[in-house]
């Protein structure tokens, strides 16, 4: 996508970063989640942007040397398009440099586009959560990536 840029999110972001969780899960996170996560030291959230439109975000949360991903979502408008890949090789570049050791995430189990998405990106499947998932009764797949960076 042309002129698109990569950055983090701010609180002034908060309402585009709503309007997102919104049209893409079903329980989304709450204006007080969010905004939390937007000011602590611990979570970081950087989107793409075409001008000031935010298309599509990613979060993760930083635990000594692990990096959690907590989401990383698409527009629906413009999924498709490359942006989650996007997304994942520059939070795989952050944790290069943040010399973290791995990078986990949970998907859900019937969520095939995703993990597609991981698997390409080497992710390896560690475990499996039952009914993690509770308001759709899916189980949640449980991934894991070694960055370079590390000694593995």
């Amino acid at each position: 996508m042309d002129s698109t840029l990569i950055r983090d999110l701010q609180l002034e972001d908060l309402e585009s970063l709503l309007l997102i969780e919104h049209v893409c899960f079903p329980l989304p996170r709450s204006r007080e989640m969010l905004s939390g996560e937007l000011e602590s030291a611990d979570t970081s959230i950087f989107g793409v942007f075409l001008a000031e439109e935010l298309l599509a975000y990613c979060s993760f949360l930083l635990v000594l040397d692990e990096m959690h991903l907590l989401r990383l979502c698409t527009n629906p408008t413009h999924r498709r398009s490359g942006l989650a890949r996007t997304l994942l090789r520059e939070l795989v570049a952050r944790g290069n440099v943040i010399r973290a050791h791995q990078i986990l995430l949970e998907v859900a189990a019937n969520n095939y586009e995703a993990i597609e998405l991981y698997r390409s990106f080497d992710f390896k499947l560690i475990g499996r959560r039952a009914g993690y998932y509770a308001y759709e009764g899916q189980d949640a797949l449980l991934y894991s990536l070694f960055l370079n960076n590390s000694s593995n």
